[in-house]
């Protein structure tokens, strides 16, 4: 009995009781007593109500077998049906699953022994379960791990491309400054000709007769080409060539000038 229904019970039927002159036989008789309560608050027809729940007894997928069979036989307990219809009642109500396992063992023909077959099949489900759940939870975490590797790996190659990166910068930034350096460094001196000119800055008797024998040039000592050849000495004999042309002209110019005076 629910306890609001208790409530109710107390408000409409005690306080009357109590109130009045003459008191109820309930009141002090407990077996009366009893029989109030279910007069009032009992089932009606438990055996229809036990049949009813019997028959709309399903168990469910995720339910164990244990489970299933208490609640089973505490309404078996209150109908009247033989053993083959509580048999056949049994076996509607079980789960999917076990009903094709069943398919492997033999029908059994009371209703121990179908009990005692379901609770095995159960057992075993529920063991396999477990099992592939451990694997499951194993793969996964070895999966992470890889993950974690496998990142831990990314980030070293990143870190080690990130150092030699750096080293090649470093390297470029020394060889460019290196490079700076070297183009700092002063421009190499002129040879020291003192010793082959002569006091008209032209070469010696003796250094252009060996320039001479050794087919050597007379302007710079090479031996690729010879003195008219060398760069240098056809432009500056172009400007000699143009400045005594300008002389001669010059001098001609003055000459006749003189004669007209």
């Amino acid at each position: 009995m629910s306890s609001p229904s208790l409530r109710v019970w107390h408000l409409e039927c005690l306080k009357p009781g109590l109130l009045e002159d003459i008191e109820p036989a309930w009141l002090s008789d407990f077996t009366l007593f009893i029989q109030e309560l279910k007069l009032n608050f009992g089932t009606y027809n438990p055996v229809g109500e036990a049949e009813s729940e019997l028959e709309a007894l399903h168990m469910q997928e995720s339910h164990q077998a244990t489970k299933y069979f208490i609640k089973f036989t505490q309404l078996a307990a209150r109908v009247h049906w033989g053993e083959a219809a509580l048999l056949r009642q049994a076996y509607n109500g079980l789960a999917k699953r076990i009903k094709n396992d069943m398919v492997h063992h033999d029908k059994p023909t009371t209703l121990a022994g179908l009990r005692k077959l379901i609770q095995a099949i159960d057992s075993r489900y529920w063991e396999h379960k477990a099992k592939v759940s451990q694997e499951t939870t194993a793969s996964g975490s070895l999966g992470h791990k890889n993950e974690n590797k496998s990142s831990d790996n990314t980030k070293s190659d990143k870190g080690k491309s990130s150092s030699q990166s750096k080293q090649k910068s470093s390297n470029n930034s020394s060889g460019s400054s290196q490079s700076k350096g070297s183009s700092s460094e002063p421009k190499k001196t002129n040879p020291d000709l003192s010793s082959k000119l002569g006091k008209d800055s032209k070469l010696t008797q003796q250094e252009r007769q060996c320039r001479l024998d050794n087919n050597l040039c007379l302007f710079c000592g090479a031996p690729v080409h010879m003195a008219k050849d060398f760069p240098k000495c056809a432009s500056a004999k172009a400007r000699t060539a143009k400045l005594t042309q300008d002389l001669a002209s010059t001098s001609k110019a003055s000459g006749s000038d003189s004669k007209k005076d």
